[in-house]
């Protein structure tokens, strides 16, 4: 393109020399020069430093009536998000039914309100609420800025009533109690709830008390002449307690056996406990509770003879002279 080069209009008439150029067909083409111009400043022509400033239809100045019509914003639609560079210029997107995507990657100073995870907490926050199953409501604190929960129900880990407990699995929660030494217990009504007790040594307070159920079951019966496998408990069990007496001059021994009473054989059979009961023409013997309970895992089968031995089957030198009685569960 050559360059600029002038024409006058109109010569005849003392015309205005007009600015032009010729094209490569030798072609003259009036050439139009625009300039910007600001108050005490000589003008600048328009160029790519000094572009031409531009008044868009419907734009108002901050701060003044909105006397014009909006300009409308439009965005793209992108199934996969645009990767932009710095500094370049991005479209708003939108969803396939037109719908503003809004991502907030920063909150407070850098925009928007989310936090980062293990950054130090922000200064600033959005208020955040709950729905009561309808309208949305707000989580509430106290005075010192703690969260005020109500648990109403199902939200506590914890057992649930006669089911198939699981180790390691099953739930539960820790039983606390209230520390109290004195002796007196108040009463609970009927059907209510009741706090344990402990005493300032976190011992758990207890008191055995009777009941027209459970408890231990047992066995009472005057032992013959001739020693006899008696049958206890054919299952497994444990024994509560044992009460003996010996009416003979001579002490008697009780025999306990860890086997069913069809699988003893007297003289041949161990015994798994042997117990000297005392003897005394005018009555002796002994008592002996066994609060922990002593366990047998086959069964509860017992015998009395006159020998001290485990496997001994001597008879007594009286019949009717020894009674025994077991506590066993």
């Amino acid at each position: 393109m050559a360059g600029d080069s002038f024409v006058t209009l109109n010569p005849g008439s003392g015309g205005q020399n007009m600015a032009s150029y010729q094209d490569a067909s030798n072609y003259q083409h009036q050439k139009i020069v625009l300039e910007t111009e600001t108050p005490g400043s000589d003008p600048v022509k328009v160029n790519a430093s000094n572009p031409l400033p531009a008044a868009v239809a419907g734009t108002v100045a901050s701060g003044a009536s909105n006397t014009n019509n909006p300009v409308k914003v439009g965005g793209a639609y992108n199934s996969s998000a645009p990767t932009l560079s710095s500094g370049q210029i991005g479209d708003l997107q939108l969803d396939s039914a037109g719908n503003l995507k809004i991502n907030i990657v920063a909150g407070a100073a850098a925009g928007g309100t989310s936090s980062t995870f293990s950054a130090a907490f922000p200064s600033t926050g959005t208020a955040v609420g709950a729905s009561n199953g309808t309208n949305m409501s707000p989580l509430l604190v106290d005075g010192s800025g703690n969260l005020k929960v109500n648990v109403a129900a199902g939200s506590v880990p914890a057992g649930q009533d006669n089911t198939a407990f699981t180790a390691g699995t099953t739930q539960g929660l820790p039983a606390l109690a209230v520390a109290d030494n004195t002796a007196s217990v108040s009463n609970a009504a009927q059907g209510n709830e009741g706090v344990l007790k402990m005493t300032l040594s976190r011992q758990l307070r207890v008191v055995v008390d009777a009941a027209s159920s459970g408890g231990l079951s047992y066995y009472n019966g005057i032992q013959p002449a001739t020693p006899a496998a008696t049958a206890v408990k054919t299952s497994a069990g444990q024994i509560g307690f044992i009460h003996a007496t010996n009416n003979n001059a001579t002490p008697v021994y009780l025999k306990i056996f860890n086997v069913a009473s069809g699988s003893v054989t007297l003289g041949t059979t161990s015994a798994n406990l042997n117990l000297e009961i005392p003897g005394n023409t005018g009555g002796a013997g002994f008592v002996l509770p066994i609060p922990c309970g002593l366990s047998f895992g086959t069964a509860i089968t017992i015998a009395t003879t006159a020998g001290i031995g485990a496997t001994d089957d001597t008879s007594l030198a009286n019949g009717t002279s020894v009674i025994v009685t077991v506590g066993y569960a």
